[in-house]
């Protein structure tokens, strides 16, 4: 019988190696599949709260997964938490190189990351998915975001500073650079 163990080994070998060989691909691809996840997990939440929940008749608890909206978050992923935050990084990096990082350096780094990623990413992210979902009416869209962005934007950047903070000063102390990325990645899935 084959552990556990025995057969994540060699995918995380592989993971490392193919972050070694085409970093900006593993990273996107990675940042895509991950965005996809983070959807569904949403999808599933919010299918809950509405307490839309179908039964069939197996028995089991299905939920009405929006295929088109998952792939739009796979374009998100791949794009913008592959692409640009890979890019990003490298920004980051050359203003604050990682060798020898101080915490001042560190505080420093999580405050640029923070004072220009919270609003440009979250306004994008609210602007991206208004314009990509199903949900909101083609007519309504414009209205819609404008209602969204007074609402929710502010709280989300307090909200953000507190999480991305904490998850940056971490990633950008403690994290290797090659890894640096995907820690950001499964941030972004639980965020």
């Amino acid at each position: 019988m084959v552990s556990p163990l025995g057969v994540v080994s060699p995918l995380v070998r592989m993971y490392c190696e193919s972050l070694t060989k085409a970093p900006l691909v593993t990273n996107c691809v990675t940042a895509a599949t991950l965005s996809v996840c983070s959807d569904a997990i949403a999808q599933k939440m919010e299918v809950m709260s509405a307490s839309k929940e179908k039964t069939v008749s197996t028995g089991v608890n299905v939920f009405p997964y929006d295929v088109s909206r998952g792939l739009w978050m796979s374009g998100w992923g791949f794009v913008i938490s592959g692409l640009f935050v890979h890019f990003w990084f490298m920004f980051l990096n050359s203003l604050f190189p990682v060798e020898g990082l101080t915490l001042v350096g560190a505080l420093k780094k999580v405050f640029v990351n923070q004072f220009f990623m919270s609003p440009g990413l979250n306004s994008l992210f609210f602007c991206y998915t208004t314009f990509t979902r199903n949900d909101v009416p083609k007519e309504t869209r414009m209205s819609f975001l404008r209602k969204k962005l007074a609402k929710d934007l502010v709280p989300t950047m307090k909200r953000s500073c507190a999480y991305w903070g904490t998850i940056q000063m971490v990633n950008f102390l403690y994290i290797p650079q090659k890894f640096s990325l995907l820690y950001t990645n499964v941030g972004f899935l639980i965020w």
